[in-house]
């Protein structure tokens, strides 16, 4: 080591370009570097969406809730599962562990569901899996107003949709809330029986001309059946107009209007509102490996332009705006680090010169945009992950500088000349740092060999801890010396030569007490040691953070509640926060979960009992 020393001492003026050339791509990179919120991985969740057409709850629950629930419960690494049995369709939430693994999962549950999809009553529609429930969008903004139906608030949505969709880097923006248009086809029993035709030979019929299941509906005397037009159908007379079969007792066809009262209305789905008014909301998803921070100073600008085109009487809300979240979370770390560059050069300059301790603190940032660097090589995000582990790491990277700074001054106190003192102080400490640097190294290691998606998500940790590690250690070993060699003074100062072995001093006056007092010492040590251990048991644990936000979701569900009574369930609590000055805003969905913004946030699947009411506050009122 000492041989590369020398030689790195003699050729310093190309190390320092090439550290100088570093520092600058470090910048470069650490501005491109793609930033997000949450981290990519998750816990593996599906839901499992199954139609039986025309079939009450009980049917639903009995021939088809219980039967995928039996061939999931199965499955391994199945951490709960939640299931909900409405008229013609059946929805199974499963949650699988943290340590299970994400591609075999899937793979086990689709040839589960596959299986299972031959006992199955016939008329039931293939069972679809949805994968894709944790991913949340980068902003959600609403429109709301009471003036205004749905529709209405749709046209503008759709209009700022497509806008939006044009800013680059952004992928994709979903209308939440908008009411879809459906067929309604009421039945009549007598004339089923009249020309001989049966509910499931018209169901039939109404599949084989692509009518997609469900969304309108079907009624008859034990149950309804969901239906929605495709768009080969040109007019309602198209769809009335539909052949079902021959008459027995006259010569001719059977239309569905024979048969049938036909009209086109609005689903009763999804229900938004903002502040308690008619609502819809716009949920924008950004491109993955890409820097949200910027992407979203051009949403930003593209929002400010759209509010203000729309209408006085349009209530015009941001619910949420992560890009915003994502540059304060790195402006804190950025913080952080300055906050602890400053503490270090007044920490170590409390035995050493005020020049030794910058150089020593030079350290520090070398190795944080050598990590920015191996970061953006490997397509690691800036998340809370990412930015923890950045933090962990700011207080192990300036030992290895300190150890060899120190080293190489004592020699030159010693009488040494520059060159000599710091080949014999790395000769001295070379293997004792490594050593020291080689077990951190391995102590985060262990975390690569966590299974499932806590592996996936934590793997970040080691990956940044041991990049910032291995950049100090090189830092440590040639950069350090060759500032040592420019700028560290033979002479030290008096005072300084004083203050030093006042703070040896100290140290041998403890560390004498403690060898006279061997019993009382270790007692101590595993005193604190036990106390430390029953503290850590008491603390609350969850893998992943709370979110800090200012927000409070509240879910309303009932067993016996349909969607207006839900509604009117809902209008209650919106009475009862609007009664609070500390609420801010609050956005409801009735009929389904809200879109998501954090990670934790857990998605509900429709029902027609359930509502979601998500509180902003403002912690500064006074209730």
């Amino acid at each position: 080591m000492e041989k590369w020393t020398q030689l790195a001492i003699k050729r310093r003026r190309i190390i320092l370009f090439l550290v100088a050339i570093m520092l600058i791509f470090g910048v470069y990179t650490y501005y491109i570097i793609p930033k997000q919120e949450n981290p990519d991985v998750a816990v593996t969740i599906a839901m499992i969406t199954t139609i039986y057409p025309g079939a009450s709850p009980n049917e639903v629950e009995t021939m088809v809730t219980s039967r995928i629930e039996d061939v999931i419960s199965d499955l391994d690494d199945v951490d709960y599962i939640n299931s909900y049995s409405m008229n013609s369709a059946s929805v199974v939430v499963v949650v699988f562990g943290m340590t299970a693994d994400k591609a075999e999962t899937a793979v086990n549950l689709r040839s589960a569901v596959g299986d299972v999809q031959s006992q199955l009553p016939d008329m039931c529609m293939t069972s679809e899996i949805n994968t894709d429930l944790v991913k949340a969008p980068q902003f959600i903004v609403s429109l709301s107003g009471d003036e205004y139906s749905q529709e209405d608030l749709a046209q503008y949505g759709n209009g700022m949709k497509r806008t939006l969709e044009g800013v680059n880097g952004v992928v994709r923006v979903k209308v939440e809330g908008m009411q879809e248009r459906q067929v309604n086809v009421v039945i009549d029993i007598a004339k089923l029986d009249l020309y001989n035709i049966s509910v499931e030979n018209v169901l039939q019929l109404l599949k084989a001309s692509n009518l997609s299941i469900p969304s309108g509906s079907i009624e008859y005397e034990s149950g309804e059946i969901n239906v929605n037009t495709p768009a080969t159908f040109a007019s309602l007379s198209d769809i009335e107009n539909l052949v079902i079969g021959g008459s027995t007792e006259t010569i001719g066809f059977v239309k569905l209007k024979d048969i049938a009262e036909v009209s086109i209305d609005y689903s009763e789905g999804q229900k938004l509102q903002q502040d308690g008014h008619n609502a819809i909301m716009l949920t924008g998803y950004f491109e993955q490996d890409r820097n949200a921070v910027l992407i979203g100073k051009d949403v930003r600008e593209t929002l400010d332009t759209l509010k203000k085109q729309v209408p006085d009487d349009i209530n015009f809300h941001e619910v949420m705006f992560s890009p915003e979240d994502i540059s304060k979370s790195i402006n804190s770390f950025i913080v952080s680090l300055i906050q602890s560059i400053v503490l270090i050069i007044v920490v170590v300059m409390l035995g050493v010169k005020f020049k030794n301790g910058v150089i020593v603190s030079i350290a520090l940032p070398l190795s944080i945009f050598a990590t920015f660097i191996v970061m953006y090589l490997l397509k690691i995000e800036f998340q809370f992950i990412s930015i923890a582990a950045l933090i962990i790491s700011l207080g192990i990277l300036v030992d290895n500088a300190i150890v060899i700074s120190e080293a190489i001054q004592h020699r030159m106190d010693q009488g040494l000349d520059k060159m000599a003192a710091i080949v014999a102080a790395v000769k001295e400490t070379a293997a004792p740092v490594f050593t020291s640097t080689l077990t951190t190294v391995i102590t985060f290691s262990i975390l690569y060999f966590v299974p499932g998606a806590i592996g996936e998500t934590v793997k970040t940790i080691p990956t940044v801890v041991i990049t910032a590690l291995v950049a100090s250690y090189f830092v440590a070993m040639f950069i350090i010396p060759i500032l040592a060699f420019i700028f560290f003074d033979t002479k030290v100062l008096a005072i300084k030569k004083k203050r030093k072995m006042r703070v040896k001093n100290s140290f041998i006056k403890l560390l004498n007490m403690g060898l006279k007092h061997k019993g009382r010492t270790l007692a101590l040590a595993f005193g604190t040691l036990i106390i430390a251990a029953f503290l850590v048991l008491q603390m609350g644990m969850s893998f992943f953070p709370y979110s800090d936000k200012p927000i409070l979701y509240m879910n309303v569900q009932g067993e016996t509640l349909n969607l207006s009574k839900t509604e009117e369930v809902t209008k209650k609590i919106h009475e009862i926060l609007d009664g609070y000055e500390a609420v801010d805003h609050y956005a409801t969905s009735i009929g389904k979960s809200l879109p998501k913004f954090f990670l934790t946030v857990p998605s509900e699947p429709p029902a027609d009992n359930f509502a979601q009411i998500m509180v902003q506050l403002d912690l500064d009122a006074d209730d």
